[in-house]
């Protein structure tokens, strides 16, 4: 029990829930205006009167009850604290608390009616029946399986429906219609009876607790018996990535699967069965020989598929290349033995002086 007004694992599980089902969590209460916490338990559903067991603040069964302010009064543990303002220490009123543990109750689902259809095809939520002071909320009535009014029914119906309920089909038709109805509505709540100690447990069992989806992010709420239907199809449901296991909602899946690093896809390339994890695809694309690419080759404006480059840059490239070398050397060599040429008949041309010197000795 946390003494410093914190919530428990099991207060907050309650909550999750959802305080309808514990009988009218959410609403404002009659007296001092304090907002009914979850696990707030009416008093009507007792099976006898216990005023002493009744929180003069939230009007509910006490939870923990506390001795007040000179021992004249007791008030629920949660609500003493808010109303004080403050986390002073609080006497805890044991005896009261194993008189109220002791009392006996009904489900506040014990009267629930389940959704029929009216004869203008509308669907009637399910509600307790008149006078029925405990919680019947449920799901939507869209979502629950649609029973036709018995005022709607004919008499071979309503005869039909009685046989299989194993009640009488003497009567006329009010009184089918009546008997029907009667029964319908003592089969449809829930029937379970115990102790205030016993409630937390069965609430967190009971088929016909109105409980939130447990999924992070879905608001949607169902009967307890229903959510597993929902759940099924809830868009917030938890997945594992079959890729790379990561947790994500049924809403995000299919977006997160279309480009997960790990998920492993057909190269794109025409002519190639190979498969790489989407991170790889990009490194296997930059050695695939069925990739198109353009020629290296400066001025050369061809894109073939690399498999077949090298043949191209050797037939159209090198071969031309060494053609026009050649042929380059070729010329330069004739120029060079036309200069050459050119050169000796100007030396032929040209006038021929002698010089001797003549040098006598002794």
């Amino acid at each position: 029990m946390g003494d410093k007004g914190e919530a428990t694992p099991k207060r907050k599980e309650t909550e999750k829930e959802g305080a309808a089902a514990a009988g009218a969590g959410g609403s404002k209460a009659s007296g001092g205006g304090v907002t009914r916490r979850a696990g707030w338990i009416d008093p009507n559903l007792l099976d006898q009167e216990f005023k002493e067991g009744v929180c003069g603040l939230c009007k509910g069964v006490m939870e923990e009850p506390m001795i007040g302010i000179l021992g004249e009064h007791s008030f629920c543990k949660p609500c003493y604290k808010k109303a004080l303002g403050s986390d002073a220490a609080l006497e805890r009123n044991q005896d009261l608390e194993r008189k109220i543990s002791r009392m006996r109750l009904r489900c506040p689902q014990y009267n629930y009616v389940p959704p029929v259809e009216e004869e203008k095809g509308t669907v009637a939520a399910g509600t307790p029946a008149e006078g029925d002071k405990g919680n019947g909320a449920g799901p939507p009535a869209a979502k629950r399986p649609k029973l036709t009014a018995a005022t709607s029914m004919t008499q071979d119906e309503l005869k039909k429906e009685l046989r299989s309920r194993n009640q009488s089909t003497s009567g006329e038709n009010p009184e089918l219609v009546a008997r029907l109805e009667k029964d319908r509505k003592r089969d449809s709540g829930c029937r379970w009876k115990g102790t205030v100690g016993q409630f937390s447990a069965h609430m967190g069992e009971c088929g016909l607790a109105l409980i939130q989806c447990p999924n992070e992010g879905c608001a949607v709420t169902r009967l307890r018996k229903e959510m597993a239907e929902h759940s099924q199809t809830c868009e917030h449901r938890v997945h594992k990535c079959r890729h790379c296991e990561k947790k994500l909602s049924s809403k995000m899946l299919a977006e997160h699967e279309g480009r997960c690093p790990s998920a492993k896809i057909k190269c794109p390339n025409k002519g190639c069965n190979d498969e790489q994890q989407r991170r790889w695809i990009n490194l296997h694309r930059a050695k695939c020989q069925h990739e198109e690419v353009a020629c290296p080759c400066p001025g050369c404006t061809s894109r073939l598929l690399r498999r077949v480059m090298d043949s191209h840059v050797e037939a159209t490239h090198l071969k031309q290349g060494a053609a026009k070398l050649v042929q380059s050397l070729w010329n330069e060599n004739a120029r060079l033995k036309a200069a050459s040429k050119s050169e000796q008949n100007l030396l032929a041309t040209e006038p021929t002086s002698w010089v001797f010197n003549w040098r006598a000795d002794g």
